[in-house]
This record gives structure tokens, C-alpha cells and sequence, in this order.
């Protein structure tokens, strides 16, 4: 933040929300300003559809050739970001999910393992919905990644 008389203070920062309405707009004033932008189509095209790949912005999961949304910020987005990337199907534990995803509620282990439970049966939801089967798996209070 700062002022027309030369104060400085603390950066701002904050989470804004948006809908596009018209995507060739965005496309088009980027292309005059030089800045690529991969249409999501195309990247859809460059994929192996059966194999679930992690975007951050924004973030989202795309697989068997469909965009799975995930909302910035929320436990959902967190599991994704860091059961997905590494293309690894073996297992990992709810608190060790926990320690990459919310630190805070380490406090009271019961609610943070039902909150990972929580956020995966959502994400496995949405995936069902678009996708037609679970994209994690949830056994012995672990989590493992299908896609």
C-alpha cells in the first residue's frame, strides 16, 4: 500500500474472484501484450487422458480429458496439490497429508483426519460427477491417488 505523499506500508494482498465472460477477449489483449496463454483446449489435447495431472492456476485437475475445478485456498485444493503431481499410486497417511495441507488443526487430530476425509469424499464427488469414477482412494485412514 502506499500514498501519493510517498508512504509505504505493509503489502496488501487478498483472494479475488472472478468470472470470464469472454475468454477471446482475455486470449486476444494478452496476445497484444505479448504474454502466451495456453488455450485450455490445447492442453486438453497434449494430455494422457488416464492419467490425472495438477494445475495451480487456477487449480484444478484435469483427467480422462475433463476439468475438475478445485476452490483456491480449501483443503480439496491442498490434498490435490500434493497427492497428485508426483504421479505416486502408493498410500499416505491422513496426518501426513495433514502436515503439507493444514498445520493447524494438528491440535485436535480427530477433526483434522475427519476434515482429509471430508475433502476427499468431495473431490472423489466432483470427480464422479464429471468423470464417472473416484479419483482418491480412502482405506485405513489413507489416501492414494487413481488417477
Amino acid at each position: 500500500i502506499s500514498s501519493s505523499d510517498g508512504w509505504h506500508g505493509e503489502k496488501l494482498r487478498a483472494n479475488v474472484k472472478f468470472f470470464v465472460i469472454s475468454p477471446e477477449n482475455i486470449y486476444e489483449e494478452c496476445r497484444k501484450m505479448g504474454v502466451k496463454i495456453p488455450y485450455e483446449d490445447d492442453l486438453l489435447k497434449e494430455l494422457t487422458p488416464h492419467v490425472a495431472r495438477y494445475y495451480e492456476n487456477p487449480p484444478r485437475v484435469i483427467w480422462h480429458g475433463v476439468v475438475i475445478p478445485l476452490e483456491y485456498g480449501s483443503i480439496q485444493h491442498d490434498i490435490c496439490k500434493f497427492i497428485i503431481p508426483d504421479g505416486n499410486r502408493d498410500y499416505v497417511s491422513w496426518d501426513e497429508i495433514v502436515e503439507h495441507t493444514d498445520k493447524l488443526s494438528m491440535g485436535n487430530q480427530e477433526k483434522a483426519k475427519t476434515s482429509i476425509y471430508n475433502a476427499v469424499k468431495e473431490i472423489n464427488k466432483k470427480a464422479e460427477n464429471l468423470c464417472g469414477k473416484p479419483l482418491l482412494e480412502w482405506k485405513n485412514s489413507s489416501v492414494r491417488n487413481l488417477g
